[in-house]
């Protein structure tokens, strides 16, 4: 059960104002990928990486071009399945993370009590963020929202934790 710190906290949310933050910033991304339509080195070190997996090849013994973890290179090529170019699915994706993490990180906020939208609103409509995700589709996001939910899982457990202490 959710104890009374927490109750308040996320009534006081204002879900629309988030809700839609989270949309305009979803919105901006997109407008961002859509306008400026380049292919940087990583995004065609996507698409080669993506080849080489669908044919069965080593992305490490065959370019000097990759120099992440499996685990991006399976998701490059679980992406690579879906209709249409790889690099839209990618700036999706990744948007998608991106905006996750701006209202994750106005839950956190409103954890402890401070105004959602704001904290939410001082991440999502961030220039350098919005270039970041939305135009060179940087994967970052990716691995933040499992840390932020962690966070904010964290830190509502801490909290109920306090307040049955203080009951007694």
């Amino acid at each position: 059960m959710i104890g009374y710190p927490l109750d308040v906290g996320i009534r006081q949310v204002r879900w629309r104002a988030l809700i839609g933050l989270a949309l305009l910033g979803f919105a901006l991304r997109l407008f961002m990928a859509a306008l400026i339509p380049v292919h940087l080195y990583d995004h065609e070190s996507y698409q080669l990486v993506a080849d080489i997996t669908a044919r069965g090849g080593n992305v490490y013994a065959e370019t000097m071009r990759y120099n992440y973890s499996p685990l991006w290179l399976w998701f490059l090529s679980a992406l690579d399945q879906f209709p249409g170019d790889l690099m839209t699915s990618v700036h999706l994706v990744v948007a998608t993370a991106d905006v996750m993490l701006g209202v994750l990180i106005g839950l956190v906020a409103a954890t402890f009590a401070k105004p959602a939208p704001l904290f939410a609103a001082l991440y999502l409509l961030n220039p350098a963020a919005i270039l970041l995700s939305g135009l060179y589709a940087q994967f970052e996001a990716l691995a933040l929202v499992p840390l932020l939910v962690a966070v904010l899982l964290v830190s509502r457990q801490r909290l109920a934790a306090a307040h049955r202490g203080s009951l007694h």
